[in-house]
């Protein structure tokens, strides 16, 4: 379901335009009417980018591989089959090795994917062979396609809104963190942040990566960050802040165009050692703003670019 924001931004900025607007299953589908004419956005999908374009974000391998074609730096994301549909096409060859090969050139950590996961869902991050061969079980158990992906290291995460060649917003994700002062633990520096973040927390998910737990008798230095999580997920209580770089929005723009999006978000990374790479498209454009409070500057932020959408998905001007 929506969250209440998202129903009231989509319904303001929709009668603004003389659009009439109905909700169906839990308010997931929503029936936009205007002189006759109907259109649908199905979550956070607006009926703007075709059907292709559609599949073709869906798939993060056939993604890949088409922004490497047309130029768009990307993080590659390496297809693998299940044993069984390998059997099935009486293949010779299995995975081992193209995952030899792949651990070779990348090393630990590395990822693996669900080919069409979303929000982080089906992603395992993994530092060891023994953990790769468990999470391999796992994955062959339920899904016949998957993908390998390398592992950035110290990365900044950003999404970009692009609507018909334009950039219209850029922010960075932030991944929460604690910070040492050379005394406290890291458990009573956890302590200290559920105190004071008591609100996030309780529309989160979990609060800190599994991993820390091996840490929490550990003493941080002073002014070190101890980031809680790897993923930059809204349910993990990941923060947002606006910014503008001119190179980054560009390349934005160039992924949506080698895919021929119209109405897409652009995740990007940046690390010192690569530069800007797109982590991936989705044609679902979710904007966090949407849940920041009513009277925020980054919720108008928001409804405008919404606002922007209908105008098209009814060729408005």
């Amino acid at each position: 379901m929506h969250s209440p924001e998202y129903i009231k931004l989509i319904s303001e900025e929709a009668s603004s335009l003389g659009i009439e607007v109905n909700f169906f299953t839990g308010n997931w589908a929503i029936q936009l009417s205007k002189s006759g004419i109907k259109k649908f956005i199905v979550g956070y999908t607006f009926p703007l980018n075709d059907s292709a374009c559609y599949k073709m974000i869906r798939n993060k391998n056939l993604c890949s591989e088409i922004l490497t074609a047309n130029n768009v730096p990307n993080v590659p994301h390496q297809l693998m089959f299940s044993p069984a549909v390998l059997e099935k096409r009486k293949s010779v060859a299995g995975n081992f090795k193209i995952i030899q090969q792949f651990i070779t050139e990348n090393g630990f950590p590395i990822l693996i994917k669900k080919n069409n996961s979303t929000k982080g869902e089906g992603v395992y991050l993994l530092n060891s062979e023994p953990e790769l061969e468990t999470a391999l079980s796992k994955v062959y158990a339920t899904d016949i396609t998957f993908c390998l992906s390398p592992f950035r290291k110290n990365i900044r995460e950003y999404r970009n809104v692009v609507l018909d060649g334009k950039c219209l917003l850029s922010y960075e994700k932030q991944i929460p963190f604690v910070v040492g002062d050379g005394k406290s633990s890291l458990i009573a520096l956890l302590s200290d942040y559920v105190k004071d973040n008591k609100d996030i927390i309780s529309k989160s998910g979990k609060l800190f990566d599994s991993s820390l737990t091996k840490r929490f008798t550990e003493i941080p230095f002073a002014d070190e960050k101890i980031f809680l999580q790897w993923n930059h997920n809204r349910l993990l209580g990941t923060n947002y802040e606006i910014v503008e770089n001119e190179e980054m929005s560009k390349l934005a723009i160039n992924a949506a165009e080698a895919i021929n999006a119209r109405f897409v978000t652009v995740d990007i990374i940046h690390s010192a050692k690569i530069g800007y790479e797109v982590l991936e498209i989705n044609a679902s454009v979710g904007i966090h703003f949407t849940f920041s409070p009513i009277s925020s500057p980054s919720y108008a932020k928001a409804a405008e670019i919404f606002r922007f959408a209908l105008k098209e998905t009814f060729n408005l001007k």
